[in-house]
C-alpha cells in the first residue's frame, strides 16, 4: 500500500492478532500514509509495513502486518476503492492474471515455446549428442539396429 494524504472510506474487516484466534471486528481506514484500525481492537501501522493479498474471485481480501497479524476483508469494492485512494497498485502478475488478453497471450507464449523447442531445440539437442557419443557405442547402436 502506498501513502494518502487525504483520509478514505472506512472498510470493515476481521483483525486477527496472530497470537489467538479471537475475531476482532474492526475498520480499517488510512490516513497520512497510516492504516489505522478501530472498533473491537486498535492499531495503526504505517502502509509500508503491510502486505496485501492479490484478488481473488471468491476469497477476501488480506492485509498482513509485519508481527504476522492480519486483516480479513470481505467488502472487495470498498477496500478496492481504498487501495486507489492509497496509490496501491497490483504487480504486474497479479494484472496479467485478471486480464483475458494477458492470459490470452502467455498460453500462446507457451504454445509459441513448446513449438520452438520441438522444431529446433529438440534437433539440436539430438544432433550435440550425437556427435559427442563415442565411435564405439555408435557402432553398438548401429549393430542393434540389424
Amino acid at each position: 500500500m502506498s501513502g494518502a494524504q487525504h483520509p478514505a472510506a472506512a472498510v470493515a474487516a476481521r483483525y486477527f492478532d496472530g497470537r489467538t484466534s479471537r475475531l476482532h471486528r474492526v475498520t480499517l481506514t488510512v490516513e497520512n500514509g497510516v492504516a489505522q484500525l478501530d472498533g473491537d481492537a486498535r492499531r495503526a501501522a504505517p502502509l509500508a509495513e503491510l502486505r496485501v493479498s492479490e484478488r481473488s474471485r471468491h476469497a477476501a481480501r488480506k492485509v498482513t502486518f509485519a508481527d504476522g497479524a492480519y486483516l480479513e476483508i470481505d467488502d472487495r469494492a470498498g477496500f478496492e476503492l481504498l487501495l486507489r485512494a492509497t496509490g496501491h497498485r497490483d504487480s504486474l502478475v497479479v494484472r496479467l492474471q485478471h486480464s483475458w488478453r494477458g492470459v490470452l497471450a502467455a498460453a500462446a507464449a507457451t504454445v509459441a515455446l513448446l513449438a520452438l523447442g520441438y522444431l529446433h531445440l529438440l534437433p539440436a539437442a539430438a544432433g550435440w549428442i550425437a556427435d559427442a557419443l563415442p565411435l564405439s557405442v555408435e557402432r553398438q547402436l548401429g549393430q542393434g539396429v540389424q
